[in-house]
């Protein structure tokens, strides 16, 4: 089969004012010498919440529809070790996700499995705190002493006299895949609860971080938008404070990489094949957009 093209027509679509209008099927962008892709051979692409507005991108070029209408033809799983579990049961053809953790590497093994990844960009570990805690910087040491439970009081790290909250991720997959790589595998934080009280009685609800005084979480950078009050702090590690810059540069070192990935036994002529080579050009990059 020819070599697979998808001329900059794709990305001018994303482009275009009104591109294809009221959410209807045009026809396929075919261009000779291409894969002539449409709703039928379409590989199944399974993305995250993370990676969703990617993933409309490229199939809305690829099958030349808006972005509404794209979002049809993808699937959103519930976490990321799930998509790539889909793609061990042959239930997706392509993933585009943060890397996975040790469930999955437990699948791909058990059915001898092995993938195919490029890295699409850099994400990262991220620790936040409340900015009362007096602490700026700590080692990779400091901070697995800390979730270890090690360090109950930010005195100990020349801060506030503060107790210490450990706070897990907010995501359930790709954050504590990041955690698991970067600080052990081994660590599990508690939850933090609430109580609620109702008219049927009292119950105890986990919570998200919250900031309160002595807190310390994590996230992922392309989600530390999402915590951007002025007394929330996130920490450098090793005197390197996580940035855009220093992580795409690789002074800040706790990153995971987001991926594009398919089984390693597709065939080069196969549609899966074409398009994930498409995917990782430089073409289908910038159709893709960054995602943060």
């Amino acid at each position: 089969m020819k070599k697979f093209l998808i001329a900059l027509i794709c990305l001018c679509l994303l482009l275009t004012v009104g591109g294809c209008g009221e959410g209807n099927i045009k026809e396929s962008r075919l261009i000779e010498g291409s894969v002539e892709y449409t709703v039928e051979n379409l590989p199944k692409l399974c993305v995250t919440e993370l990676t969703k507005n990617q993933g409309v991108n490229l199939v809305s070029a690829v099958l030349g529809v808006d972005t509404e209408a794209a979002e049809k033809f993808i699937v959103i799983c519930d976490t990321t070790d799930d998509c790539y579990l889909k793609l061990a049961d042959g239930e997706c053809d392509i993933v585009i996700a943060h890397h996975f953790g040790k469930a999955v590497t437990q699948k791909l093994t058990e059915v001898s499995l092995t993938l195919n990844e490029t890295e699409l960009q850099k994400d990262a570990l991220v620790f936040i705190t409340n900015g009362k805690v007096g602490v700026n910087d700590l080692t990779l040491e400091q901070l697995t002493a800390l979730f270890k439970g090690e360090t109950v009081n930010w005195n100990a790290l020349g801060g506030a006299d503060l107790a210490v909250t450990l706070f897990g991720g907010s995501d359930k997959s790709a954050t504590e895949n990041a955690f698991e790589k970067h600080i052990s595998p081994e660590i599990t934080v508690p939850a933090v609860t609430k109580t609620i009280v109702t008219e049927n009685g009292e119950y105890f609800t986990e919570i998200d971080y919250d900031n309160r005084d002595g807190a310390v979480g994590y996230t992922l950078l392309s989600l530390a938008g999402n915590y951007n009050g002025n007394s929330i702090k996130p920490l450098s590690v090793d005197g390197v404070a996580p940035t855009y810059e220093t992580v795409q540069s690789g002074q800040y070192t706790l990153t995971i990489p987001i991926n594009v990935s398919i089984r390693s036994t597709e065939a080069e002529d196969s549609n899966i094949k074409i398009l994930y080579n498409w995917i990782i050009s430089e073409q289908g990059r910038a159709v893709a957009g960054l995602f943060y």
